[in-house]
């Protein structure tokens, strides 16, 4: 990680831990390879929830995502501001998931936009997803951070659901229509 990096991440070196029900989670910043695996995996459901969601053409979806992680992510984990790190659960000693949040002030707020965030499948329904996040914002509150946003695809109903049982609320729709054959009549 760059000097330059490590300046900006307050706390981010440190481990942030939350417990419930006696299991411990912790958020671990990733290494490069575990960056490396994350990217490999996350590239391509990036483009398959895209094109699920209509946003893209199945062609062209591949190649727009690399295209994104590539602008995002310039300097991979050691990119400025943006914190890409494992969900690991004490109790089994494994990484159940990830997060990866971006820090920023918006408007002169101090804000962080969390940009991806996933718990293996084999995990999920376990209260995993409600405990990580609610580490990470205990970790941002800590930074001085006073809002926390983040991206769902509509059809995504489950983490839909996560977000708002946790206080999320919706900012603002973005709604598509495809024309042309098979489209509805005005």
């Amino acid at each position: 990680m760059g000097k330059k990096n490590q300046k900006t991440l307050g706390c981010a070196t440190r481990q942030h831990r939350r417990e419930r029900g006696g299991r411990v989670i912790r958020l671990v910043p990733m290494s490069e390879c575990d960056f490396e695996t994350y990217t490999e995996r996350a590239v391509p459901r990036y483009a398959e929830e895209n094109v699920t969601a209509g946003a893209w053409d199945p062609a062209v979806a591949q190649e727009k995502a690399e295209r994104s992680y590539r602008k995002l992510l310039p300097d991979g984990i050691a990119t400025e501001n943006h914190h890409l790190l494992n969900i690991i659960d004490d109790e089994h000693g494994s990484c159940i998931g990830m997060v990866w949040f971006r820090l920023d002030a918006c408007d002169g707020v101090p804000s962080a936009f969390i940009c991806d965030f996933e718990v293996f499948d084999e995990f999920r329904r376990r209260g995993y997803g409600r405990q990580a996040l609610l580490a990470l914002e205990d970790r941002l509150h800590e930074e001085g951070v006073s809002r926390v946003s983040l991206h769902v695809f509509a059809h995504n109903e489950a983490a839909r659901s996560l977000y708002e049982r946790l206080g999320y609320v919706s900012t603002g729709i973005h709604m598509t229509k495809r024309l042309g054959s098979g489209s509805s009549e005005r």
